[in-house]
């Protein structure tokens, strides 16, 4: 992450808090040093640490780099949000050139492990390596060229909300979580029991912490479907191929296939029964399929179902895993996004980078 130390951290030697505010620059300089995020500052507190450390070499180095270069450096322009380290901390705000950034006391990274690079925290190591493909689709297409450095931290249910708290509160570390809502149709509540609910509640108001709501069901919902082209379906799995693909070609499918259960498909269950919203939503996917809509009208159709009878097919689980192995395999492939993809990405993107960015490995002596 981008980090900006304050000319309010020049305190008297006299001052109680002298020998813990140089703690902490320390231990953020040291993180910079090891190229897990970037070190900037108002340039008389610069200089003030240059000479604080001109005995040790390693945080000399990285304090009088940027003295030498302080006018070339700066905030990069791709960055949006970062933060500023002060002596009591404050409320969010944004510079000259339009930038938000977060206000944190200098007590938060008295600590060593609070100054760790960024932890990715998702419901999956699947997901994990997901977003880093995400992260690097983002960059190459905005031709930014700045390295970011993660530490992937992955568990479900429970395990997410456990590790947000874990990360955040107690190691106090800089930390990114995404998370998919688990809506079945666009205008569905968040269920409170989910981690995309309990997730987003445990860290408001902390400079440190970005979380990512993905408005789709799940995270298959943002594979690239032109990859389901590639690959070889027979059979019972051919058909359900042809039966999601009427969901992709159409005027609807950026209505319906954020929201379609992509390793479930769609069965009678209580939700579809008492849900007037959810059974307006199946009800568009029924009308799109080639089959299924030459049957009888709706209603009268699924009245003829059992309880969790299949209305509409699944297109494939595990299909992220899939997705995975076949990027690896053929590093060439041309990703192809519809437009509800295209802006989920670049939310991904855009927050990964202002949360991960780290300075250039490069000597900085």
């Amino acid at each position: 992450m981008f980090i900006h130390l304050d000319n309010s951290l020049l305190v008297e030697e006299t001052d109680p808090i002298y020998d813990n505010v140089l703690r902490a620059v320390r231990n953020l300089a040291l993180a910079a040093f090891e190229s897990k995020h970037i070190l900037y500052g108002d340039y008389d507190v610069i200089v003030a640490m240059r000479e604080h450390f001109r005995y040790d070499r390693d945080l000399w180095n990285v304090f009088n780099k940027i003295y030498q270069m302080y006018s070339q450096m700066g905030c990069p322009m791709e960055i949006s949000y970062y933060l500023k380290v002060t002596k009591e901390g404050g409320d969010e705000g944004m510079d000259e050139e339009g930038k938000r950034y977060g206000q944190i006391a200098y007590s938060a990274f008295e600590d060593t492990k609070s100054m760790q690079e960024c932890n990715l925290i998702s419901e999956d190591f699947n997901d994990c390596e997901f977003y880093r493909l995400v992260l690097d689709y983002y960059k190459k297409r905005n031709n930014i060229k700045i390295p970011c450095k993660f530490c992937n931290v992955s568990g479900a249910g429970d395990r997410t909300i456990e590790n947000v708290r874990n990360c955040v509160h107690t190691n106090k570390q800089v930390s990114i979580c995404i998370v998919d809502t688990d809506k079945k149709y666009p205008t569905q509540s968040l269920n409170k029991k989910k981690p995309c609910y309990q997730c987003q509640k445990i860290g408001t108001n902390i400079p440190t912490y970005y979380f990512v709501m993905l408005e789709v069901q799940e995270i298959e919902n943002l594979v690239p479907f032109n990859v389901t082209d590639e690959l070889e379906w027979y059979d019972e799995n051919h058909d359900n191929k042809v039966s999601f693909d009427s969901l992709r070609h159409n005027a609807k499918s950026e209505y319906v296939l954020p929201y379609f259960d992509i390793k479930n498909g769609i069965v009678n269950d209580d939700l579809l029964r008492t849900d007037a919203k959810y059974r307006d939503f199946v009800k568009v996917c029924y009308y799109l399929h080639p089959k299924l809509s030459l049957n009888t009208d709706f209603n009268s159709y699924i009245a003829t179902l059992k309880d969790k009878e299949v209305l509409f097919p699944h297109l494939l689980k595990g299909l992220l895993k899939v997705y995975l192995e076949f990027v690896k395999a053929t590093p060439l492939f041309t990703i192809e996004l519809l437009d509800y993809q295209q802006m989920e990405w670049n939310k991904i993107g855009k927050a990964m980078l202002n949360m991960g960015c780290a300075r250039n490995k490069e000597s900085i002596t």
